[in-house]
């Protein structure tokens, strides 16, 4: 994710208005144009601008040419390929998933091989049918510094599409960030572009928390369809941001995104198990188990010198005392992390 080098064969001067490329089936045809795979990149929180955008115009695009994928030309190979490209590093290639494209729902299987040689417009081939590299874990402290240094006001499309918000506190609207009318300061937009795949009311909420600077939204905010609706969007729900008509596509019918209330007893402070720890009870939180705090130091438990916090789990797989949000107590908070 730092600046790379350029390819050993300059590339062909890009039309962005016909949306095509000359390509060469074979890969090997002296004389004729190269083909290339693009690609865009993705962290958790959203889209990462290439560190080597083969068009000023589409700083979210990347490309390698075709002929540089070693066989066999499967998803991991491909990976290898796109990770080198970024300086990422994923040396067991779990870091990373593969989605065909931006709308896909879910990611390729590492084994699953690809025609990126055959003729036609394969996916990839084109920026249209870009393939999506998407991280699956939080990127490094040292990743984030690099994804910073990459990011300006500069990284937009032109003529990008947007999707719209409505931001809202437990009490009344609030001011967004992303606000773009002065008689609307409760509205925001951010580019589709930048959701990560898949689509989700999670990864539409960790996209929208990030343009907010509000990353508690992003676990404990609540995603409505619109003004009217009555029950909140599952984090799995998908969004089908290819359609003209999906929630959020218009500054007329907005997402509402409702910030949690925050405070003592209010369990809306995402923390996560970074090591094992001990067993409370009947409970042993695993690692990487999520937690809920309400931020709040227990120093009524005659622990003098070690930080308790109430916390409930977000796993609905378990259980504590019969119920699944009961408080609990978990000590030494150095197996935990704050997630924002």
């Amino acid at each position: 994710m730092t600046l790379g080098l350029p390819d050993s064969d300059p590339p062909p001067v890009y039309d962005s208005h016909t949306m095509t490329e000359p390509k060469k089936e074979d890969g090997t045809t002296s004389g004729a144009e190269p083909r290339y795979i693009y690609y865009h990149i993705y962290a958790p929180d959203g889209a990462i601008p290439s560190n080597s955008p083969f068009d000023s115009t589409k700083p979210f695009v990347g490309r390698i040419p075709a002929r540089s994928v070693p066989p066999p030309h499967t998803v991991t190979t491909l990976k290898r390929c796109f990770v080198k490209k970024e300086n990422i590093a994923d040396p067991a290639e779990s870091r990373t998933a593969l989605y065909h494209n931006l709308y896909a729902h879910r990611p390729l299987d590492n084994l699953a091989k690809l025609a990126i040689l055959g003729p036609g417009h394969a996916n990839g081939t084109t920026p249209q049918t870009a393939f999506a590299l998407v991280f699956v874990e939080e990127l490094t402290a040292e990743e984030n510094t690099r994804v910073r240094a990459l990011e300006s006001g500069e990284n937009i499309e032109v003529n990008p599409e947007y999707l719209y918000y409505h931001l809202f506190t437990q009490f009344d609207e609030d001011t967004s960030a992303t606000r773009f009318h002065p008689n609307e300061p409760a509205l925001g937009r951010v580019e589709k572009i930048r959701i990560s795949p898949p689509h989700t009311a999670a990864t539409t909420k960790r996209c929208i928390a990030k343009a907010e600077g509000k990353p508690i939204c992003a676990y404990a905010g609540q995603l409505f369809a619109d003004i009217a609706a009555d029950t909140v969007m599952a984090n799995s729900a998908y969004i089908s941001l290819i359609r003209n008509d999906c929630a959020g596509s218009t500054a007329d019918k907005p997402l509402v995104l409702v910030q949690p209330e925050r405070g003592p007893g209010f369990y809306t402070i995402p923390i996560q198990v970074i090591s094992p720890g001990k067993s409370w009870g009947s409970f042993k939180p695993e690692l990487g188990t999520l937690l809920y705090t309400d931020g709040v130091p227990d120093s009524l438990r005659g622990n003098v010198g070690r930080r308790l916090y109430k916390c409930s789990s977000t796993c609905g797989s378990k259980t504590f005392d019969g119920c699944k949000r009961s408080p609990i107590l978990v000590a030494d908070f150095s197996s935990y992390v704050m997630l924002f």
